[in-house]
């Protein structure tokens, strides 16, 4: 992505997006992830996950991607989203295994990706993986250093 003046915007907004949804406040995601599901992946994954899993929404979390056949599609391909929205799925069934394999897929796909890096660090946290959370999220630091969501979280050695 090239850097335009809506940017900054759009990484602050959409960190504020992830983190209103990793605090289980779906409502207030979902309503700012809606600003940005045309502009933002991350954004349409927001979506589908406040939708999915607390809004309860039956037919919108797929209307987020274009449609039932669009999400399928998208989910039997390799692509960022599909991984991302798997991780986050097992992190909130408390799957830490299955969500440190998803988001390592992510990275495989959008290796100097902020939000998927620091998903995986979660993961590796909540997997009890101390040690790679802190050297991911060091690494992480160290590239993006003002990147709203390295600003937004901490690592004291034992979780992030």
């Amino acid at each position: 992505m090239t850097e335009t003046s809506e940017e900054p915007l759009l990484e602050h907004q959409l960190t504020v997006c992830l983190l209103l949804f990793l605090a289980r406040r779906a409502r207030e995601a979902w309503a700012l992830s809606q600003k940005w599901t045309a502009d933002s992946w991350v954004a349409r994954c927001v979506s589908f996950l406040c939708d999915s899993w607390y809004l309860f929404e039956p037919s919108r979390p797929t209307d987020v991607f274009g449609g039932i056949g669009r999400v399928q599609s998208m989910m039997e391909s390799e692509c960022v989203e599909k991984y991302f929205l798997s991780g986050h799925s097992a992190l909130l069934r408390k799957d830490p295994v299955s969500a440190v394999s998803a988001f390592r897929n992510a990275m495989l796909l959008a290796p100097q990706d902020p939000y998927v890096s620091v998903s995986l660090a979660l993961a590796y946290s909540g997997q009890g993986q101390h040690r790679e959370a802190a050297d991911l999220f060091s690494r992480l630091k160290a590239s993006r250093p003002n990147h709203p969501i390295i600003r937004a979280f901490r690592f004291d050695g034992r979780q992030v």
